[in-house]
């Protein structure tokens, strides 16, 4: 082709090698000799300084330059595989673009070298933008962020922006092991038959923005958090789960996690602790903020699972400002169910529940130690107990204190079993948090509890006193004296079997006195 310009020579019909001669032809019409890799690239910008093309397009690793087609029925699990180990070795950024990426067996991402810098993989977006197809039942752990070995944390980055798809018998999506400060952020998770996304053994990992969908069975939750240590679970919505499946999330062995906000609907139980774990370790500091749940089934959560000794199960549990919504065909009976758990505080959270419902806190078997309920914990829909210990009513149809009733600011409810003098009179001692303070009894059986210490409160302050199961006769044996119960002829205070009396200080006189 002489005596042709470079501008009319044909182009290229295919990709050309890095090291591939070519002519360039200058401005000032000069022609000179130039790789592929030497061309050159130059930010817009004050400041900016001359790159070749190819350092600039290394800046980030896309699926697609390892031969990942994205169509939805190539199978990328080889691409993909190459394209993750690229991308921890060199510490950079792995995108995928728009499509949908299939992968038909496991993919274990390497990780030996214990650094302090982690990768990222992103895509485009959570909704069918950027798609990862889990097909088959080969797929059982998914993508496998795991370390060398047990006890040995690896450092992890940022999966944002991609979406699981599980389908034909894909068991899960995403598994992290052994894993620091894993982060995921914006990611969809969808029709595993399993828990789509499972964290064992993690140290600081977060979860926000996430979406999960027709996941989980019988056995499974549809995530779950397991041996993990300071876990932030944020904003996520938990939707409709598969046929069957027993939860939205399960959090087992864990130890101080904090998971807020978003909403869990349609999924079995909405949250489980402590339900999977051993009989040697259970989980600590769980807070429960600000989750709203609905429709799901037979409660919004339910915390240890029976074995051991009073509180082994769950200990330091707060859930506060939840707030549970049934309706349709679902049957939600409990609000929440507790079993061996130490240290519970609830408040400020309405749960909704179904005709024939058992109660809005159930409390199962005599380990459940230090349960502290209020302010506003309430029921609604349907008229049920407030509390119920043990298989009996709490608050049950009493004219002055049923289930509506309890709309009242309570401050504290202490529930407590078969009482010594001193640990009830430091009950009532710490239940002056408010204007309205409830302490629950509960005895095996008929029970004398002798005190003789004072209260001191303000005027117009009250206490209710609810006996559970057996009959409770609180006695004075130092005689008169400004604190003490008195019934109204000044006798001793007996309740019965699932009585519910109200006393209030009268600053006047300094004694507490029985409301009529």
């Amino acid at each position: 082709m002489a005596n042709k310009r470079i501008s009319q020579l044909p182009p290229a019909s295919s990709p050309l090698a890095g090291d591939t001669l070519l002519p360039v032809e200058l401005t000032t019409g000069d022609t000179k000799r130039a790789t592929i890799d030497s061309l050159g690239f130059l930010q817009a910008g004050a400041g900016t300084a001359l790159r070749t093309t190819q350092n600039k397009l290394r800046d980030v690793l896309s699926v697609k330059d390892f031969g990942a087609v994205g169509n939805g029925t190539t199978d990328d699990t080889a691409a993909i595989q190459a394209a993750l180990t690229a991308a921890v070795a060199s510490f950079s950024e792995l995108y995928f673009p728009t499509g949908i990426y299939r992968v038909t067996s496991n993919i274990s991402v390497p990780r030996t070298n214990n650094v302090q810098r982690g990768f990222n993989i992103s895509g485009v977006g959570k909704y069918y933008d950027s798609v990862i197809l889990l097909d088959g039942a080969n797929v059982t752990t998914g993508l496998t962020f795991a370390s060398s070995g047990p006890g040995v944390y690896q450092y992890w980055g940022t999966i944002s922006n991609i979406h699981f798809l599980c389908a034909n018998g894909a068991a899960r999506a995403v598994t992290f092991s052994y894993a620091h400060a894993p982060r995921i952020i914006d990611c969809a998770f969808g029709g595993a038959a399993g828990t789509a996304l499972f964290l064992g053994n993690c140290n600081q990992p977060v979860v926000s923005g996430c979406f999960f969908l027709n996941n989980g069975t019988a056995a499974l939750a549809q995530a779950r958090v397991d041996l993990c240590t300071a876990v932030t679970w944020s904003d996520n919505y938990i939707a409709t789960g598969a046929s069957g499946a027993v939860a939205g999330l399960d959090i087992d062995r864990t130890n101080t996690g904090l998971f807020i906000g978003g909403a869990i609907e349609t999924t079995g139980i909405g949250i489980r602790i402590c339900v999977n774990a051993d009989s040697v370790t259970g989980c600590n500091d769980i807070s429960i903020c600000a989750i709203n749940m609905e429709n799901v089934s037979p409660c919004y959560i339910r915390a240890g699972n029976g074995w051991g000794g009073a509180g082994q199960g769950v200990r330091n549990l707060s859930i506060e400002n939840c707030r549970g919504y049934t309706s349709g065909s679902t049957t939600t009976t409990i609000g929440i169910d507790l079993t061996s758990c130490r240290e519970v505080n609830i408040l400020r959270s309405p749960f909704g529940l179904s005709a024939g419902a058992t109660a809005s806190i159930n409390l199962n078997g005599t380990n459940n130690v230090g349960v502290n309920i209020g302010p506003n914990l309430t029921s609604f829909g349907v008229s049920t107990p407030w509390v119920r210990a043990n298989g009996t009513h709490v608050v049950d149809a009493s004219p002055q204190y049923s289930w509506s009733s309890l709309w009242m600011p309570v401050e504290l409810a202490y529930i407590y079993r078969n009482p010594t003098t001193s640990t009830l009179d430091n009950q009532i001692l710490a239940a002056q948090g408010g204007l309205y303070n409830v302490i629950a009894v509960e005895n095996s059986g008929a029970t004398t509890v002798n005190r003789t210490a004072a209260i001191p409160s303000a005027n117009g302050y009250r206490l209710t006193i609810i006996a559970l199961n057996g009959n409770t006769t609180i006695a004075h044996l130092g005689g008169g004296g400004t604190g003490q119960f008195r019934n109204r002829s000044g006798a001793n205070i007996t309740l019965t079997a699932n009585q519910c009396l109200e006393y209030r200080y009268n600053g006047n006189d300094g004694n507490w006195s029985q409301v009529a």
